[in-house]
């Protein structure tokens, strides 16, 4: 039986590197929507 104690930091530490990869995907992913969004709007105005 491994002490459970022992594993939690280690899967804290995972989740928490997956949440900054994912707040950091979701980050490029909404400045690339708004990115484009304004272009559409730029297009259109024309």
């Amino acid at each position: 039986m491994t002490n459970p104690k022992s594993i939690s930091p280690f899967w804290l530490y995972t989740l928490l590197a997956l949440a900054a990869l994912l707040g950091v995907l979701a980050l490029n992913i909404s400045s690339f929507l708004l990115k484009s969004g304004t272009a559409m709007i730029g297009i259109y105005e024309i």
